[in-house]
């Protein structure tokens, strides 16, 4: 993805690319927020694009 990707359809679009990639990885949100040091609340953020989560 590139950094063009901008506004509520663009954010989406990533977040449909995170969950695409951990699936593809065979991991649940709760091994990817174990591996990220994050909660699981913060890793499902990222996939549904919620304002509240936030890069570290």
């Amino acid at each position: 993805m590139t950094a063009t990707h901008t506004g509520p359809a663009g954010r989406m679009q990533i977040a449909r690319g995170l969950v695409s990639i951990r699936e593809r990885c065979g991991l649940t949100q709760t091994q990817v927020a174990e591996r990220a040091g994050v909660s699981t609340t913060t890793v499902s953020r990222y996939e549904a694009w919620q304002d509240r989560a936030r890069i570290r």
